[in-house]
């Protein structure tokens, strides 16, 4: 694991650790390492609004679960979408922009 990608699995352990609703679903191995992901970028989309992360992280991993990852994924783009416009296409962006810097 490189430095960076260990910097984020920390973020995101933080991150999880703000909804202990999940911790028995979490612990019991049930849920993938991209479903957990989502689940991370779920709640940081809501942490500064007026949403309760729980209902939403139920949802994501409702919908990872019964229509696959990438469903849920699809389902965290347009909530990050919704409580930040434009924000998706800017991370996009600049990963775009990262992509052409390693060529």
């Amino acid at each position: 694991v490189t430095e960076g990608r260990a910097r984020g699995l920390a973020q995101d352990a933080r991150l999880l650790a703000t909804v202990p609703q999940l911790e028995r679903e979490l612990c019991s191995g049930s849920v993938g390492q991209d479903s957990v992901r989502a689940v991370a970028r779920t709640v940081k989309a809501v942490r500064r609004t007026g949403l309760d992360p729980a209902p939403e992280v139920a949802e994501t991993l409702r919908v990872a679960r019964e229509h696959g990852t990438r469903a849920g994924l699809e389902r965290v783009r347009a909530l990050e979408e919704h409580t930040d416009p434009g924000s998706v296409e800017a991370r996009r962006a600049q990963q775009r922009e990262r992509s052409f810097a390693r060529i």
